[in-house]
């Protein structure tokens, strides 16, 4: 696969409307700060050995560590050797590109501390594992039925696995607590709606709250259609129309 930094260049101009794009698109990326990366060589027989990107390697050091939410030395060393070994094949290469690419979600992620710094490693293992399922079962070289099942299904796990992650890192951001957004409110022809917090104590605003919606209900169409009149008001009529017409008779 070629790279973005070594892309050839295409035969035609841009239309005004895609230079109007990159004019746009510019602004934005200049923006964005650049994420944190790291040099990793692999010599022969040796041990793997990182390096900073640039000469200021302090202000690359507190980098790291800035962007794995943490002042430890050591809980950024102990993430990167988990990173550069999910991300070593069977041959022990590394692939520094996708470390580099999960070091750039973590960054983007901006975890506060060592916790939210380790549901961000989680996502981005999680996210290349989706993607790496993803173009198992895309490719065709499984061939049979039960390993397209067993794939598809790790798959399906992993992209929950993902927004559960999602959703933990935000309820974590939260403080625990839930928010819930009432976007529309439904007020029948005589029925009323309170706006605002509402705040019950005791017994006695639980029967308020219960006289409000019992009145409320009657008020409405459907109420008055349900509400039912007194037996003596169903029954009364009828029984002195009987009663009239037998002295007539009479």
């Amino acid at each position: 696969m070629t790279g973005l930094a070594n892309m050839t260049k295409a035969n035609h101009d841009p239309s005004d409307a895609e230079k109007q794009e990159v004019v746009a698109a510019t602004g934005r990326q200049n923006q964005r700060p650049p994420r944190v990366a790291i040099d990793i060589r692999q010599p022969e027989n040796a041990a793997v050995a990182i390096s900073p990107t640039h000469s200021d390697g302090p202000g690359w050091q507190t980098r790291l560590k800035d962007a794995l939410g943490t002042s430890s030395n050591r809980f950024v060393d102990v993430e990167l050797a988990r990173l550069m070994t999910i991300f070593r094949d069977r041959a022990g290469v590394i692939d520094a590109d996708a470390v580099n690419a999960a070091l750039a979600v973590i960054d983007g992620l901006k975890p506060q501390n060592e916790i939210e710094a380790t549901l961000a490693v989680q996502i981005a293992v999680t996210h290349a594992l989706v993607m790496k399922f993803s173009a198992r079962l895309y490719s065709g070289s499984i061939e049979t039925i039960p390993q397209q099942d067993s794939a598809a299904l790790t798959l399906s796990r992993l992209q929950r696995a993902f927004t559960t992650q999602m959703d933990s890192l935000s309820n974590m951001r939260r403080g625990g607590r839930q928010k819930m957004v009432v976007e529309h409110v439904h007020v029948y022809p005589g029925g009323q709606a309170i706006v605002g917090n509402v705040t019950h104590r005791g017994s006695e605003g639980q029967e308020a709250v219960s006289d409000a919606r019992g009145s409320a209900r009657h008020r409405s169409p459907e109420g008055r259609s349900k509400r039912k009149l007194p037996a003596r008001l169903l029954h009364g009529g009828s029984h002195s129309r009987t009663a009239r017409r037998k002295g007539a008779a009479s």
